[in-house]
């Protein structure tokens, strides 16, 4: 209504295949709904990709909020393999959020596809970099 800014998000990668950086920072306003008020929301996530062969991939990245309570929120590492045929990839991921919906822990998620077949996924979260003929829609 008055065109004040209510987010902000900006990333920037740099690098080669190899090894490409990432830093991503979000900063959001957030309602309370106990309070009805909102709440500045800020946060930084760094992290970084290589595709260190032809095939393989690894991920890694770190999540830490500033505003309303500052600490890490999660970190997650993955490798993946992907050619022509097939695709896996195993990821680990250690949250340190705490709402009604998700609980703070670790977990460790496999995938696994078959080009124009499908595949099995034991999480429901799709992070892993398939390309998108891998992608399974629902």
């Amino acid at each position: 209504q008055n065109l004040s800014f209510e987010r902000q998000d900006a990333s920037m990668s740099v690098g080669s295949p190899v090894f490409k950086p990432t830093v991503r920072y979000i900063q959001a306003y957030q309602r309370d709904a106990t309070t009805n008020l909102y709440n500045q929301v800020r946060q930084v996530t760094v992290g970084l990709t290589s595709n260190f062969t032809k095939y393989w991939t690894f991920t890694a990245a770190h999540t830490h909020a500033f505003d309303p309570e500052p600490g890490p929120r999660n970190s997650s590492i993955a490798l993946t393999y992907v050619d022509e045929c097939f695709a896996f990839g195993i990821g680990v991921t250690h949250n340190e959020t705490n709402r009604a919906d998700i609980s703070s822990g670790t977990s460790v998620a496999f995938h696994f596809y078959l080009k124009d077949l499908g595949g099995l996924h034991t999480d429901s979260v799709r992070d892993i970099s398939f390309p998108a003929e891998f992608r399974q829609t629902e």
